[in-house]
């Protein structure tokens, strides 16, 4: 199967048992079929480097292009009746144990965990150093306080504005300018003693915003003195569907916002 496997490199021992595991269970279902990386990649619309980086270790695919990939796979499967070796739903749980650990190793002192793997690989010659603890607080305090301008000058808005539907990956204007209003909202509720409406925006954000808009949301509680309601966002976030609350804290991660993600994996922990 030169075809198949062209490009592919064997796996390092640095790479972590669960990386491995998820990997060698990539490989084995992208190998019970007849097609060609490349076909497979053309077919399930991801660049043939990406899918490379997937099943040499470099990479853990989205959910979504995980899906995509196994549709592929499957439907070329039936073709010439063969049977998988792995299910979708075995092969998300593989990938949420990778991203479950590598989260935690992230917070106990190797943040550079989940960087981009463009970053990683530019890098690869020369590890980074481990960054200290103040040296985060440092720079995430850089970050909230030009938030802390914008927070003050919220517009007053009566209603509560729908939350952007959750395809929507991009943060755009708009729905930054609908963030703002919901926060504004949340506070005049919490002064005029309406705790249940404080709480339903909460709740509706922590259930329906982008993975992709959490950090900002969570860090704009944060810079307007609102650290409670960033804690129940992020308690209420974590009741979500295991894999979406995995890629929350991933996101939140990727922010340098590893107290957060913390407080994710650690309520979603709990609930289960």
């Amino acid at each position: 199967m030169p075809g198949r496997s062209r490009g592919r490199r064997p796996l390092g021992d640095e790479l972590p048992s669960e990386q491995r595991r998820f990997t060698e269970a990539l490989r084995d279902t992208t190998d019970s079929v007849r097609l060609t990386q490349s076909r497979i990649a053309s077919k399930a619309g991801v660049g043939e480097a990406t899918i490379s980086g997937y099943l040499n270790g470099d990479r853990i695919p989205e959910q979504g292009k995980l899906d995509r990939i196994y549709k592929v796979l499957e439907e070329a499967a039936q073709q010439t009746d063969t049977e998988l070796p792995y299910s979708l739903r075995k092969l998300l749980s593989m990938r949420a144990e990778v991203l479950r650990a590598r989260i935690e190793r992230g917070m106990v002192g190797d943040p550079p965990a989940l960087r981009p793997v463009a970053e990683r690989t530019a890098t690869s010659e020369t590890p980074a150093p481990r960054t200290s603890g103040a040296a985060r607080r440092s720079r995430r305090r850089r970050r909230i306080a030009p938030l802390r301008g914008r927070v003050s000058r919220l517009p007053t808005r009566n209603e509560v504005p729908v939350p952007s539907e959750e395809g929507d990956r991009h943060l755009t204007q708009d729905s930054g300018t609908s963030r703002a209003a919901e926060l504004d909202a949340y506070r005049g509720h919490q002064a005029a003693g309406r705790t249940r409406d404080a709480y339903m925006i909460l709740w509706s954000m922590a259930n329906a915003l982008p993975v992709r808009e959490f950090p900002a949301v969570v860090m704009s509680y944060r810079a307007a003195g609102l650290t409670e309601a960033a804690e129940t966002l992020l308690h209420t976030a974590a009741r979500r569907e295991v894999q979406a609350a995995l890629n929350i804290a991933a996101a939140l991660h990727d922010n340098d916002q590893y107290e957060d993600a913390g407080v994710i994996l650690n309520a979603a922990r709990t609930d289960s």
